[in-house]
Order: C-alpha cells, then structure tokens, then sequence
C-alpha cells in the first residue's frame, strides 16, 4: 500500500524528536539521518493505514479485503446464489447485507425490504394479497374469487394464502465506479435471486406468486 505523504512527514517530526539534540543529529535534506528517519518512518505509517482500511472492511458496504470471511460466517455461496456465473462485487455485499439485517416479517413492507436489500428499486415493486369470497364479508354481487392471475382472468376459489409480488420482468444492474471492479460488465439483468429469497422467507402456509412485466 502506497503510504502518504502527510503522513510520512508526520511519522518523521515524531521520530526526529525522540533523538538527542546536537551537531550530529541535524536534519538535512538529501542526509544519510534524513534517509534512516524516512525509513523508520514507513512502518508505523503503513500499519496506520491498514488500520483505517481495516475500518472499511468492518462494513459490508466498503468490505473488500474481508468480503471472503464475510460470505464464510453468513453461509454464502447458498441455494439462491447463482451458479451459471460469477457474482460481481456489488452483488456480493448485497447478498451479504441481506443476511446481515433480514430478521423477520409477514407482512407488505418486509417483503418490499428483501427486495430493495437485493437491488431492486422500491418505487416499482408491489405485492398483490389475494382473497376468497367470504360471507359476512364479501357482499352480494362479489365473484367468488377476486384473485386475478397474470394475463388477466381470475383465479379459483381457495386463494386466501397466495399472494404475488409485481417486480420488472429483470433487475437491471449497472456498473458503478468505486463500486465495480475491473472486468464486470457494464449491465447484468435477472431475477432468479429475488424468487429463491422470497421463496425461503415466505410463511411455509402461503404460496408466493411472481410477475415480472
């Protein structure tokens, strides 16, 4: 790592000073005591600097170096990642970020947050409850089902645990300096990940439904 030169010079006034003062110990430009000092400044200069990059890798956001260890405590690669190709680093710190903060949650706004953790943008995904024709509830004239299916009709009877989430047909990635790395493509469309993470945090009781437009 490429150490500053700030501080460099700040790691060399602090080394001048723990010698003694005198003739011998005067600090020239292009000296032989200028050159051990520049020395002996490196090291305490690139151990600080590890130290703030180790601060970065403590993020999931920022991670790097330690994005390994991260995917090894939090059991990724798993079932939803894909296998067909190599995740880019962006897609990574996601995944591992969805690990990290997804708790629980049955509810609209749960589901809407794994989708945003995953990239996708919240603005255009929504999720469709279904329900069944129930007296004391329904009133005279209701269809018997109101689930209306992709493609338009309605559904059977029966639907009062499916529902559906309404997302675009690809979640359109694209490439982004500072967070990209060489040799990412500059734009990755899919929604393979979005189903398989929805599918494992949906109540066990309930069918999920998918509709990409």
């Amino acid at each position: 790592m490429a150490t500053t030169s700030l501080s460099i010079e700040k790691y060399k006034s602090l080394i001048r000073k723990l010698f003694p003062s005198g003739w011998a110990w005067r600090f020239n430009f292009g000296s032989d005591f200028e050159a051990l000092v520049e020395g002996l400044a490196q090291e305490p200069c690139r151990i600080e600097e590890r130290g703030f990059k180790f601060l970065d890798e403590m993020d999931p956001n920022t991670a790097f170096e330690m994005l390994d260890d991260w995917e090894r405590l939090l059991g990724i690669p798993d079932e939803c990642t894909p296998a067909d190709r190599e995740l880019t680093l962006s897609e990574r710190r996601n995944r591992v970020l969805q690990k990290l903060t997804t708790g629980g949650g049955q509810n609209e706004d749960f589901y809407i947050l794994i989708a945003q953790q995953l990239g996708y943008d919240i603005g255009v995904i929504d999720i469709e409850q279904f329900k069944d024709f129930r007296v004391g509830e329904a009133r005279v004239g209701d269809k018997l089902s109101n689930s209306t299916l992709p493609g338009g009709g309605t559904g059977p009877a029966g639907w009062a645990f499916t529902w559906q989430i309404n997302a675009p047909a690809s979640l359109v990635r694209q490439f982004r300096v500072g967070q990209s790395t060489v040799g990412e493509r500059l734009t990755l469309a899919e929604n393979d990940e979005l189903e398989c993470v929805i599918e494992k945090f949906k109540p066990a009781h309930t069918t999920v439904l998918f509709s990409f437009t």
